[in-house]
């Protein structure tokens, strides 16, 4: 007896609505990194240290360091970390929506299973941006103090963030040669034909 195997959800989204995806998530991006360079102007001029730096900090007396130079900048720190909440939710669509193109793409095979494991990571990314936020703001309203377990949370979710970051991008770009080199291929068999 032959089984018919049901397409995945996100095989049965129509492409219009993937474009569309992709370009909401293209211009909130967009705007997004607009908004986020004029809001970390004034910490990146003023600070001692880089705000990303916070995110790579590992040690209670590394993010000490770093937060004692933002004691006079905390509304702009603040506002930097509301557009940040904002972010991750177009990167995200962004990412999920050509991560899901490219894959329909994609043959069967090694390619498109990766595919899947890219529009996991591409949906995770936001979570671990949004669970690094809220580290962050713990930090920043807790400056007396600076919790350990809070510097330990921000660095981990920043480097797991990055992580499936680098991976959804490195698929999406290996991907894409695959689909091409085997869209030149069927071409040349059927101009042989």
């Amino acid at each position: 007896m032959k089984t018919i195997q049901r397409p995945a959800w996100f095989e049965r989204i129509k492409p219009l609505w993937l474009w569309l995806m992709l370009a909401v998530g293209l211009v909130g991006s967009v705007l997004a990194v607009l908004l986020l360079r004029d809001a970390l102007i004034p910490l990146r001029a003023l600070a001692p240290h880089d705000p990303v730096e916070l995110q790579f900090a590992w040690s209670r007396a590394a993010a000490i360091e770093i937060l004692r130079g933002y004691e006079l900048l905390l509304p702009a720190l603040f506002t930097s970390l509301v557009i940040d909440g904002f972010f991750p939710v177009c990167y995200g669509l962004l990412l999920l929506g050509a991560a899901t193109l490219v894959r329909r793409g994609t043959p069967p095979g090694s390619w498109r299973r990766l595919g899947g494991a890219a529009m996991l990571f591409a949906g995770l990314a936001p979570v671990c941006d949004w669970l690094e936020n809220a580290f962050t703001l713990q930090l920043i309203t807790n400056l007396e103090t600076v919790p350990g377990w809070a510097v330990f949370g921000l660095t981990l979710f920043a480097e797991i963030k990055w992580l499936l970051l680098l991976a959804v991008v490195v698929w999406l770009l290996g991907a894409v040669i695959v689909v091409i080199r085997r869209r030149r291929s069927v071409k040349i068999i059927t101009d042989k034909a």
